[in-house]
């Protein structure tokens, strides 16, 4: 190196490097979790056993959107709705959950697809919260763009040029 500057901006740069390494690594790990919290998702045929009358069963997600339908396994026909309910209740590990609940008996022990759409664990309900959660890459990604632009620039990496 010929002068004190240039070994500054050699250090400031290796420094901006590793920052914006270390920064992708969170960017990324940050974002696996923005879709879960922020997207419903689909049960298609979730197979259980139908409880008995008063009996409750423990579905994926927190909680149910709409209403769902289950199909019998045996001959492929719908179970009406007044054999049962899908709602929100207390799980097993005492977070909510969607729970299936037998009424009236006449499946009990029986097979059945259970199909409904459910907000899963970690779903953030208010759509004000949801917004939030999805700029929060945004304004990550420009965290990193500074960090990588500061150090560049106050070294004068352009006069270079």
């Amino acid at each position: 190196m010929k002068s004190k500057g240039q070994m500054e901006m050699v250090g400031a740069l290796l420094i901006a490097a590793v920052m914006i390494i270390v920064g992708l690594v969170f960017f990324q790990q940050s974002n696996a979790f923005i879709g879960t919290a922020t997207n419903t998702e689909y049960s298609r045929n979730q197979t259980v056993t139908f409880p008995a009358s008063g009996a409750t069963v423990e579905l994926l997600g927190q909680n149910i959107i709409g209403s769902g339908h289950i199909v019998n396994n045996s001959n492929g026909a719908l179970v009406a709705a007044s054999n049962y309910t899908i709602a929100q209740g207390l799980g097993t590990d005492g977070l909510t959950a969607t729970i299936l609940t037998g009424k009236l008996g006449f499946f009990s022990g029986q097979t059945v697809n259970v199909s409904y759409t459910y907000e899963p664990n970690g779903y953030i309900s208010s759509s004000g919260g949801r917004s939030v959660a999805l700029i929060i890459p945004i304004f990550f990604a420009l965290l990193i763009a500074v960090i990588a632009l500061v150090p560049a620039l106050r070294n004068g990496i352009l006069d270079l040029v």
